[in-house]
C-alpha cells in the first residue's frame, strides 16, 4: 500500500496517508476524499439531500450527542469510537434506501483492504453474527472490507445508536487487527 505524509487540516497532526485515502494516525481519523469528512463511496443507494429532513435531523441530532461531526450537508457523518484503551475505530453513517425504497441508516467501519484469501472466512463469520455484517465497499476507488449495520427509519431508536456504533466498531476492529497484524489504521 503506497503511503505519503500529510498534516491533518482539522487537528494539525502529521499523518501517514494510505493509498485508500485515510489519515491513519491522528485521533480525528479524517479520510481524504470528496468531502473531507466521509470517504467517497460508490454505493448507488446512498441518498443525497432528498432524504426526508425529519429522519436526517433525528439521526444528526443523535450522532451529534455521540460526538460525531454532523456539519455534513449531504446526510453522511463520521465519528470515532474507542474500542480499547489504545484503539479507535472510525464509524461512517450514511442515509440511503433499502431495496423496497424504505429510508435506511447504515453505520459502517473499514476493516482493511479486500483479499480473496480472507473473503471466505468473513462470509463464514457473517453466518454467526446477529448484530453486524461484513461487506465490501469501494472507498476512494479501492475495494475494502467493512462491517456494516443497517436499520430502516421505522426501526431506528436514536437511543440505540451509541450501542450500534460500538458494536460496529468492535467487530471492525477485531478484523482490522487480523488483517493488519495488529495495526490500528481505521
Amino acid at each position: 500500500m503506497d503511503t505519503d505524509t500529510r498534516v491533518c487540516p482539522k487537528c494539525g497532526y502529521k499523518n501517514i496517508v494510505t493509498s485508500c485515502g485515510f489519515y491513519i494516525e491522528c485521533g480525528a481519523g479524517i479520510p481524504i476524499g470528496s468531502s473531507g469528512a466521509v470517504p467517497a463511496t460508490s454505493d448507488a443507494n446512498t441518498r443525497e439531500s432528498r432524504t426526508d429532513d425529519s429522519f436526517a435531523e433525528r439521526v444528526a441530532s443523535a450522532l451529534g450527542q455521540l460526538g460525531f461531526d454532523c456539519d455534513s450537508p449531504d446526510n453522511q457523518w463520521a465519528g470515532t469510537v474507542s474500542v480499547a484503551s489504545d484503539r479507535r475505530q472510525r464509524i461512517y453513517v450514511f442515509l440511503s434506501e433499502d431495496a423496497a425504497g424504505q429510508e435506511m441508516i447504515s453505520l459502517t467501519a473499514v476493516c482493511g483492504k479486500t483479499s480473496a484469501q480472507n473473503a471466505l472466512s468473513l462470509l463464514e463469520w457473517n453466518s454467526r453474527r446477529v448484530d453486524c455484517a461484513f461487506a465490501v465497499r469501494s472507498i476512494n476507488g479501492e475495494k475494502m472490507f467493512v462491517v456494516t449495520h443497517n436499520l430502516t427509519a421505522a426501526n431506528l431508536k436514536e437511543s440505540n445508536l451509541a450501542t450500534i456504533a460500538r458494536q460496529v466498531a468492535e467487530r471492525a476492529d477485531e478484523v482490522e487487527k487480523k488483517l493488519s497484524g495488529g495495526a490500528d489504521r481505521f
